[in-house]
This record gives structure tokens, sequence and C-alpha cells, in this order.
């Protein structure tokens, strides 16, 4: 009921705002590989997408902030 609502989008927004407030430089996170909708969420905020070379069914999101 909730979906396509960007209610993820706007968490991370607040998120991303949140650790910038508090001087962090940079955000980073893991993603399953096959989670489609959050790597493409991610790109969509900036975040860099790469493989994690420990567990390839893992990504590793990155924000410089």
């Amino acid at each position: 009921e909730w979906q396509h609502h960007s209610i993820a989008h706007k968490l991370m927004e607040s998120l991303i705002d949140c650790a910038r407030n508090r001087g962090l430089e940079l955000m980073e996170g893991f993603v399953l590989s096959d989670n489609r909708k959050m790597l493409a969420l991610a790109q969509s905020l900036g975040f860099a997408v790469s493989i994690d070379k420990e567990d390839l069914a893992l990504r590793v999101v990155k924000k410089y902030l």
C-alpha cells in the first residue's frame, strides 16, 4: 500500500542530511546484489555502487558528503 510514494527516497534524503549536519564525510552501506530497487534508489541519490570483493552477493554503496 505504501509502495511508490517515495517514502524510501525521503527517508534516505533525511539520513544524508543528518549525516552531513553531524560532520560526516562519507556514507557507506551494503546492499544485496539482487535488490535492484535499493541499488537504483542509491544511484538516484548519488551513491556509487561497486562489487564487494569479499562477498559477490553484496554491493557496496558510497556517497561522499
